[in-house]
């Protein structure tokens, strides 16, 4: 049986459950495994004897007889919690209000502090967490519950970033590089676990340095993204989505995000790299969003069209990936005369497979940039040169 999958930021939002099958049925084609997206990260301690070596502080010398001896490296287990102090504070809770939906009473999650400027303190959380939110309220470490702003929001990273007034948070979390991450390094996830457990820690390691993490904006059955994400196997609860990812020197270097769902199957998260998440936040600020190019279209991979559909489309047989325009086209590729219904294949002669792979070429150049479009048109191949525009 496939790994199922819930969605939501933790406790006040129904745990979905959805197949493999499911979700990918209704096209050609279909595979893969199945993610969750949903609270990261709350925390049971995990024994160990791995060494960390500090350097030994040496008093005195051969002619001090009296010094005392040297001082002894730190444990694991004080090393732990000597940074688990450090951290304290970092993490704080989230709640989302969503006041359309019947009986609403909050859902949860987690957002870590990385800044604090002009008299404003920036959290970063899940995309997932706040999404369609009427109001959101941070609750810092000493139990106040503060009004956050929403200054932007990316899905396609799964990032949000919020504000509130600073002199409600007391420090900002120190940034590490994802890139110096090492598979097999010790790390501690922190988060407010169900939305009850406030800035709680587990103990886990780096499984992988690198895993794709389907990204999907609404229920289609078609991933709309995928993220190059940090597997952990420390273990995540519901309510820790958007929680810290830290290392034992206390460096930020991932926000929890998601793990598996299976019956059988313990402890397999996943964290948004650092390295992203802060270029990820830095346009947030400035901009409100990532921005990127757009073809203004709406894409559709061929494995995932209904049969009757493909068959009108009149492609030659050899012709069985790329994505389908969905609607009428705009902008940029309304302008270049592309067509809904059209097929297309290439991006400046790299094959498009698919959906994802149609916005990983896609997303590689800037806005403003000319593009070669290959296509095909009522079963004939056509090219056209686009220029890119901004999505919105």
């Amino acid at each position: 049986m496939a790994p199922q999958l819930a969605h939501g930021a933790g406790r006040g939002l129904a745990m979905g459950e959805k197949t493999w099958e499911r979700l990918f049925g209704g096209g050609r084609r279909s595979g893969g495994r199945w993610l969750i997206i949903a609270g990261a990260a709350a925390i049971a301690l995990v024994a160990g004897f791995i060494g960390f070596r500090l350097a030994m502080i040496i008093q005195g010398g051969p002619s001090q007889p009296s010094a005392s001896p040297p001082t002894a490296p730190l444990s694991t287990s004080e090393q732990i919690v000597q940074t688990v102090a450090d951290i304290e504070g970092l993490v704080v809770g989230v709640t989302a209000y969503r006041h359309k939906k019947a009986g609403d009473d909050g859902s949860s999650g987690s957002a870590v502090v990385i800044a604090r400027k002009k008299g404003m303190a920036y959290l970063l959380t899940n995309h997932h967490v706040i999404e369609g939110a009427d109001r959101i309220d941070v609750t810092t470490g000493d139990g106040e519950t503060v009004p956050a702003e929403r200054v932007g929001v990316d899905p396609y990273t799964d990032l949000a970033l919020l504000r509130i007034p600073q002199r409600y948070v007391d420090k900002v979390a120190v940034l590490g590089s994802s890139a110096k991450v090492r598979k097999g390094e010790m790390v501690i996830v922190a988060g407010n676990a169900l939305g009850i457990y406030a800035d709680t820690v587990n103990i886990g390691f780096i499984s992988s340095l690198h895993q794709k993490l389907p990204i999907y904006f609404g229920d289609g059955a078609e991933p709309d993204w995928e993220l190059d994400v940090l597997q952990v196997d420390a273990a995540m609860n519901y309510g820790n989505s958007g929680g810290g990812l830290f290392n034992l020197r206390g460096e930020l270097i991932g926000i929890n995000n998601a793990k598996v769902v299976e019956p059988g199957v313990e402890n397999i998260g996943f964290a948004i790299p650092i390295d992203l998440a802060q270029a990820v936040a830095a346009e947030l600020e400035q901009y409100g969003k990532v921005r990127r190019p757009d073809l203004g279209i709406v894409p559709v991979g061929l494995a995932y069209v209904a049969e009757d559909i493909y068959r009108s489309l009149k492609l030659p047989p050899t012709v069985h990936e790329g994505v389908l325009i969905r609607d009428m086209p705009e902008g940029p590729a309304k302008a270049a005369g592309l067509s809904a219904y059209d097929v297309i294949v290439a991006l400046d002669d790299r094959p498009v497979y698919d959906k994802v792979s149609f916005r990983q070429t896609l997303f590689q150049h800037k806005i403003g940039d000319t593009v070669k479009v290959t296509y095909y048109h009522a079963g004939e191949r056509k090219e056209r040169l686009v220029t890119l525009g901004e999505a919105p």
